[in-house]
Formats: C-alpha cells, structure tokens, sequence
C-alpha cells in the first residue's frame, strides 16, 4: 500500500512514521530530510520529494499517483498567531487541506487530515463527533469548515483531537510544553492555568489509531484524546511527579492571567466512536511514564 506523507517532520509524523509497518510503501513531501530534522533512519524506510508544499502544490499532485492514502500533518495550531495573522492561517488550515483533498477525490486517493477541540467553545462538555460546532477565533473557525467539507465523505478520514505531547524531531524547531519540561528541570516557579480542561493525548496513541483506521479503511470524523479529563495544572503534575521535580516550583494560574485569546474551558472530547472501532485511549500516569524512558533513551520507535 502507497501513502503520501505530507509534513513527516512534525510530531505526529514522527511518531506515524515509526509506527507504519514494512508492507506500506511512503512517500514522503517535505521542504527537508528526515537526516536534516535528526532521525536518518526514516531516510531509509520513505522516499523523499523535497518541495515546499504550501507554495508549490503542484509537486505533491505530480507524486501521488499509485497512492491509496494521502495523510496531511501540515497545520498551523498556534491559536494566537493564526488569530493575529489570519490570512496565513487560511492558507495553511483551510485552503490548503481542502484543495489537496478535491485533488485526491478525483485519483481515488483518501486522504487523512487534522482538526482540533476549538471547533468547541468549551461550554458543553464533553463533546462527540456528531455535536454542534462552536468554534472560536480563527484556527477554530477553519478547522470547523475543514470538517464541515470533508468529514461527512467516505473517502476523507478527519481526527479531531487536542493537546499532544510527544518527543519532537531532534532538529524539530518547535516543541511542546510537556517535552520542554522533561527536558529541561525548573529552577523557578512554572504557573499552569487550573481552569481549562481537555483530556491531553500522547502522540503515539493518536499514530496507533492512525495507522489502525488506514488498515481498517475508516472514514469520517475520529475523536482521538487521552483517557483522562485534566487542566494543564494537572498535567504538569503527572510530569513533575515522574522526573521527581520539586512540586513546590508549579504553580497554579487562571487562563485570564495569559496573554490571547481565550482557551475553551472545557472541550474534553469523547472517543466512543474510536474506541469502538478497535483503539484504546492511553491513560495519563503511564504515557508520561513511557514517554519519559524513550526521552532517557533518545528513541521513539
């Protein structure tokens, strides 16, 4: 089976690509190397197209012949730069996805793409995939339209899901807060904000629903989320915990004390449909715990 990756670089490819078996055949279209991001091994399972894929589209459309799958991680989820710079954010969030997803219908091509718990405004949790949207800013606005377009199609998979943590590509430039603080002890007071919920996921657990609902076929919209129900407050304890770090440096906050636009309070998503289709949401204790060894490891895979 032929996939298309679309921005393997990100944290979630990097945790796809690893977890793919031998039988799939990857492309990969990105801007550089899985060497120059830091892990070589991947250069040796995917073929490389280098392309900057948001100004030169017509790259992927000239590769993807043969495919079964195209799965597309390229997305801006700053909600605060897409809300400041929303042109660039249309590009990237919306134009860009639908316009790959209109070219793959018509090469029989299914295609794979994200969305994201600000489709809700928080007021009515917990959420399922068929609840009404309410998105707010921008991201929201766009990631909402996204599902609204494709994740009513059999031909389209959407994965609705929220805060990941993961381990980053070593030359990655950009992280997340959950691998910055494994990597990097506190030495003052870290404020976490105790009044904005959602049920954090640990990126392999959204590869390992990833690469089932390929096997399987699956279409439409997928919540993809942790198990457990927690703000930011809580998470960091679950990390300061594990690295043993002073609990006395974290402390609590309200979303109001941070700069941007306001966090829905809570989205926690419900991943009955998931589940029911053969996946298991991790739990919180043991996906830091496991994530923890492979950043002692330096390895994913």
């Amino acid at each position: 089976m032929k996939i298309v990756v679309i921005g393997g670089t990100s944290l979630l490819g990097r945790y796809f690509l690893n977890t793919l078996g031998s039988d799939f055949e990857i492309l990969a279209v990105q801007r550089r190397s899985f060497s120059e991001a830091g892990d070589p091994s991947l250069d040796e399972r995917c073929r490389l197209v280098r392309c900057d894929c948001l100004s030169r589209p017509d790259e992927i459309r000239a590769n993807i012949t043969g495919a079964t799958w195209l799965v597309n991680f390229i997305s801006d989820g700053r909600v605060d730069a897409c809300e400041n710079n929303p042109k660039a954010s249309e590009q990237i969030n919306l134009q860009f996805p639908l316009a790959l997803a209109r070219h793959c219908e018509t090469h029989g091509i299914k295609t794979v793409n994200f969305s994201s718990n600000v489709v809700f405004d928080g007021l009515k949790a917990p959420y399922c995939e068929t609840d009404t949207l309410s998105p707010q800013g921008v991201y929201g606005a766009y990631k909402a339209e996204v599902e609204r377009q494709l994740g009513h199609s059999e031909q389209h998979l959407v994965i609705r899901t929220l805060s990941t943590y993961g381990i980053p590509f070593p030359n990655h430039y950009r992280t997340n807060p959950v691998f910055h603080l494994m990597t990097h002890r506190p030495e003052t007071r870290v404020r976490a904000v105790t009044d904005v919920f959602n049920n954090p996921v640990y990126a392999q657990d959204i590869a390992n629903f990833l690469v089932m609902a390929i096997r399987k076929n699956l279409a439409g919209i997928y919540n993809v989320a942790g198990a457990d129900r927690l703000s930011r407050y809580q998470l960091f304890e679950y990390v300061f915990r594990a690295c043993r770090y002073d609990l006395k440096l974290l402390t609590a906050a309200r979303d109001r004390d941070f700069p941007g636009l306001p966090r829905p309070p809570d989205s926690t998503l419900l991943t009955d449909k998931a589940v029911a289709a053969g996946w298991r949401p991790g739990h919180i204790e043991q996906d830091i715990k496991d994530m923890l060894e492979d950043v002692g490891s330096t390895k994913i895979s």
